[in-house]
């Protein structure tokens, strides 16, 4: 029976509520896919579409408008965070010879000698804490097991990337836990469990289009 979550689909509405659920857990694509039955190119599919519904209002509870890069104390960013600091901190984040670089231990310091970031700052520890939360998300989606997106500007998928991992985590720190998991049947405001109504509460209006 097709689900009424997702227009003209083949998935249940058992496995749209258990996708949602690891998606408002961050659980990782594989996790998902084994307890589901669903391929992985599909959930990342459904979770993308997904994470476009954290800019509606009905998400506000685990993020306030405008308090940008929220996962690191980072007062400059408020009145920093426009287009073009974005643009900038994304060229950092898609610099993968950078990072990879830093990593494999070829460069003693994160910042790198040329880097971009570094130049839009006036201080080194503005800048490193910028830096700092691209590795947060890049760790965030390895976690998740989500590769590349093709076809659109990189600022705005920095932006929707970091906008998923700050609501995600932040749902995931007030959640209780069990074995590493997110109580399912935690009722507190702001819980993964939280995060889950809303979003099916969310599709009930509004089913994914495919």
């Amino acid at each position: 029976m097709s689900s009424e979550f997702i227009q003209n689909t083949k998935l249940s509405d058992e496995q749209v509520h258990n996708l949602v659920w690891g998606f408002a857990c961050g659980a990782p694509k594989t996790d998902i896919s084994a307890q589901t039955g669903i391929s992985e190119k599909r959930i990342v599919s459904v979770s993308l579409s997904l994470r476009e519904r954290l800019y509606r209002p009905p998400f506000y509870l685990w993020h306030a408008p405008g308090d940008v890069f929220l996962t690191y104390d980072w007062p400059e960013a408020r009145q920093a965070a426009d287009g073009a600091v974005f643009g900038v901190v994304a060229m950092c984040y898609f610099d993968k010879r950078c990072r990879s670089n830093y990593v494999q231990g070829r460069r003693k310091t994160r910042l790198c000698r040329h880097c971009m970031v570094a130049a839009l700052f006036d201080d080194q520890d503005t800048a490193k804490a910028a830096v700092a939360f691209t590795d947060h998300i890049h760790a965030f989606y390895h976690h998740l097991g989500f590769g590349g997106e093709r076809g659109r500007d990189q600022t705005d998928i920095l932006m929707d990337r970091w906008k998923h991992t700050m609501i995600v985590q932040r749902a995931r720190e007030q959640s209780m836990v069990r074995e590493n998991i997110p109580a399912f049947d935690d009722p507190g405001e702001r819980s993964c469990r939280a995060l889950y109504n809303k979003l099916i509460a969310d599709l009930s209006v509004e089913p994914l289009a495919r």
